[in-house]
């Protein structure tokens, strides 16, 4: 019996002692990888595990963990951008590269000589509004420097009340150069459409038949004298006068007696072809004479011939010749004293400093300044305190000039077609004032003292007669000196 219990003991100890060990080999750590374990079975599968806590306690994190750990982000490489093949456009409306596009277009695709002049023409206007701008920059520039001189040379500020007057007389000067442009637009746009116009092919005159004569047969074969040829190789016959029978005549046509002795009846007008028609004609083919109608005025008139209008007197009779004044009237003194209040600044090149003045002497100053203001020794040097013009006296102010004179010279109401003022303008430029302008250029002294101390600019002296009219009609347009009436036909030109 107690070597039973003894033997149970034991194997009761070595049981004990095999759990202690069993507990104990638990309680170690697994190895990282089996990859040392079993070298000769290595799949990756068995590769991948999660790390336990013993092997995320060996990385440290700096920061707070919110959230789930990403991965960082890969950071941006800088990258320089292409430049482009062509520079972009610094301005967005620039006036002398769309006239040289649509000079280069009109020389390409379509042949129009007179939108290409006045094309070139502002060109060169758009160079005298540079020119007169970097101008004008200069000079406020330097007024500038002298009123910051003189007020630290003289310690005080310069006066504030005198900003608004300047910026309100530029923008007066602004406001009418875009008027001016605005005018030089719709002159351009007339000059193309009447190129347009004159493009267009005439209409081919429309055939007209000879109205048909009221007349009786038997009155126009009354009228005619009739002779009888006997053809070649014909027996002759006797030919037996037949009686007209009397109808009812035409009052102012014919009379009884004209109708019984029609020889003695006499055309108002005969030619020889008629005449030898009526002398000898063929039985076979008459000629009847063309019979007369009675007009509205009373003149006889040929029936077949269409009644003509009077005639249109010349543009050139009914002004007043050249060298006269015309009388005064309220009208002109009206005129005159709408020239100096908003053409005066061009006037004061003849007459300087003067702000008004009568019709006479106002017709005399415009007739100096379509002259080009040649020099006048008995002229006086002043006629008043105004201010006198700084800019050079330009061709277009010269046949300004001349446009006031066609309307002042016109009878009343004083106002002119277009096409009139153009054909004379062209027909006075050829003749007369090209010539004198030229001379002036080359001569300066034989211009007066104000025309040589601000000069002349000769910029449009090669243009057309009739360019430089419309220009100079639609720049006093834009003065507001005259006024366009478009109320049927030719435009009409007269003062505003």
């Amino acid at each position: 019996m107690e070597t039973h219990l003894a033997a149970i003991h034991a194997s009761l100890d070595q049981l004990h002692a095999l759990h202690a060990r069993m507990s104990e080999a638990s309680k170690q750590k697994a190895c990282f990888t089996q990859a040392v374990l079993h070298p000769g079975q290595v799949d990756i599968l068995e590769l991948i595990r999660d790390a336990d806590a013993f092997e995320a306690s060996l990385f440290v994190s700096q920061g707070e963990r919110t959230g789930e750990v990403q991965a960082p982000k890969p950071s941006l490489r800088p990258v320089t951008v292409p430049t482009p093949l062509k520079q972009p456009r610094t301005e967005t409306s620039d006036a002398r590269t769309y006239l040289l596009a649509a000079e280069k277009l009109l020389q390409n695709y379509h042949n129009a000589p007179r939108a290409r002049q006045h094309i070139r023409m502002l060109l060169k206007r758009e160079a005298e509004l540079q020119r007169h701008r970097a101008r004008y920059q200069s000079m406020i520039d330097q007024a500038g420097k002298a009123q910051a001189q003189q007020a630290s040379s003289s310690g005080a500020l310069p006066s504030p009340a005198r900003t608004p007057t300047v910026d309100a007389t530029e923008l007066k000067r602004v406001q009418d150069e875009i008027q001016r442009e605005r005018m030089e637009i719709l002159a351009l746009e007339s000059l193309l459409g009447e190129h347009d116009r004159d493009m267009q092919p005439a209409p081919s005159p429309a055939r007209t038949t000879p109205p048909v004569p009221s007349v009786p047969i038997e009155a126009r074969q009354a009228s005619t004298p009739r002779r009888a040829t006997p053809r070649a190789h014909a027996p002759a016959r006797t030919e037996t006068p037949r009686t007209p029978q009397h109808r009812p005549l035409i009052s102012g046509l014919q009379t009884p007696s004209d109708a019984r002795s029609p020889m003695l009846q006499r055309p108002a007008r005969a030619s020889p072809a008629m005449s030898l028609s009526q002398s000898v004609s063929s039985p076979r083919r008459t000629t009847p004479a063309r019979p007369f109608s009675q007009s509205v005025s009373g003149t006889p008139t040929q029936s077949g011939t269409p009644r003509r209008g009077p005639a249109r007197a010349s543009p050139t009779g009914k002004l007043v010749p050249v060298g006269t004044v015309p009388q005064a009237t309220d009208a002109l003194e009206r005129m005159a004293a709408q020239a100096w209040e908003r053409f005066g600044e061009p006037l004061r090149y003849a007459r300087p400093g003067c702000a008004s003045a009568p019709f006479s002497e106002t017709f005399q100053a415009l007739r100096q300044l379509e002259q080009g203001v040649p020099r006048d020794e008995s002229a006086l040097s002043s006629y008043g305190s105004a201010p006198n013009p700084t800019a050079p006296l330009s061709v277009s102010l010269v046949m300004m000039a001349h446009v006031l004179l066609l309307l002042m010279r016109a009878p009343a109401p004083h106002t002119l077609s277009l096409p009139s003022i153009k054909t004379l303008s062209d027909t006075w430029w050829r003749q007369q004032g090209q010539a004198a302008l030229q001379a002036a250029v080359r001569e300066p002294a034989l211009c007066s003292a104000s025309v040589q101390q601000v000069g002349f600019d000769p910029t449009d002296m090669e243009q057309t007669g009739d360019a430089l009219a419309t220009r100079a009609v639609y720049g006093l347009v834009a003065k507001k000196v005259l006024r366009i009436q478009r109320a049927g036909g030719a435009p009409s030109v007269g003062f505003a």
